[in-house]
């Protein structure tokens, strides 16, 4: 069941990049190795901190602050023998969290409008 579920997933991801033209994508590649590479670079400091602070095993607290989707993340854990719960936990609080932050950070560091005088 896990393979399945593991292909169907894929599937899905891939058919949202079916139409999508090379140039595009090699476009924003540099952008996406870049957010990806900062971060691993965040989580690798929270999974430090909390390896040093706390008697859960490093594998459990690298899967639960490891970036990516939720479901990827607990079918990860599920193969890997990870507790799933905790996985599940810490990547809920993620999304929650920058779910809750977004619209500040947005409003703080976004693009400044134009001010139009009538």
């Amino acid at each position: 069941m896990r393979a399945v579920a593991l292909v169907g997933i894929g599937t899905l991801i891939g058919a949202r990049f079916a139409r999508m033209k090379v140039k595009t994508m090699v476009g924003h590649l540099n952008a996406a190795l870049g957010s990806f590479a900062i971060a691993v670079a965040i989580s690798a400091i929270f999974v430090a901190l909390a390896a040093l602070t706390t008697p859960v095993r490093v594998a459990d607290i690298l899967v639960a602050y490891a970036p990516g989707a939720m479901d990827a993340m607990l079918a990860l854990a599920l193969t890997l023998h990870i507790d799933p719960i905790f996985v599940g936990a810490h990547h809920l609080s993620r999304f929650l969290f920058v779910t809750i932050t977004m619209p500040g950070i947005v409003h703080l560091f976004g693009r400044p409008q134009d001010d139009v005088d009538d």
